[in-house]
């Protein structure tokens, strides 16, 4: 997995905890069938997703239902910092690289505490459909009624972190 100095440079200089290939991780939750609901959530997001010319940030308010209001928030603030500001998203976030996403798997599921589903998805980035590398990022997801909800991604990898750790530190910043 690629993984970008200036998001590395954040994490490290906000304090947020990252970790690195030879942490000791906690032991993963036992893989459960992926509910319909949330597969189709994460399916119509990466459609949505891959249609789009900018990774989605000029159109993303037309995928405000898939998100928990806490992570479309820091995401529509962080999505309209630009690198005058001094700080900006220097990634895609929903394929973790700086390269055009061709392609998503969704590869199992697990559940988490407080009702939370991790959802394990493949992404495939890279610059062309035969120039692509495996991208695997967990979201989690959040039960909504019927639906379920991303409430934050996390990147797994030689160094991983959350989605949402890494905003709050980008948005805090002066």
């Amino acid at each position: 997995m690629r993984f970008f100095p200036a998001a590395t440079a954040l994490l490290l200089a906000s304090g947020m905890s990252i970790s690195s290939a030879g942490a000791q991780a906690a032991p993963l939750p036992q893989p459960v069938p992926c509910p319909a609901a949330a597969t189709a959530q994460l399916d119509g997001f990466y459609r949505w997703f891959l249609a789009t010319r900018d990774g989605g940030r000029s159109e993303f308010q037309s995928q405000k239902q898939r998100f928990t209001p806490e992570l479309y928030r820091e995401l529509r603030a962080a999505f309209a910092l630009q690198p005058a500001d001094g700080r900006f998203v220097d990634f895609d976030p929903f394929s973790n690289s700086q390269v055009g996403s061709n392609g998503h798997r969704i590869t199992g599921c697990r559940r988490a505490g407080d009702g939370l589903l991790l959802m394990r998805v493949e992404v495939l980035a890279g610059l062309g459909p035969s120039r692509t590398s495996t991208v695997p990022l967990d979201y989690v997801l959040s039960p909504d009624g019927q639906s379920w909800r991303i409430a934050d991604i996390r990147y797994p990898g030689e160094v991983s972190f959350s989605l949402r750790s890494y905003l709050q530190g980008l948005l805090k910043q002066p």
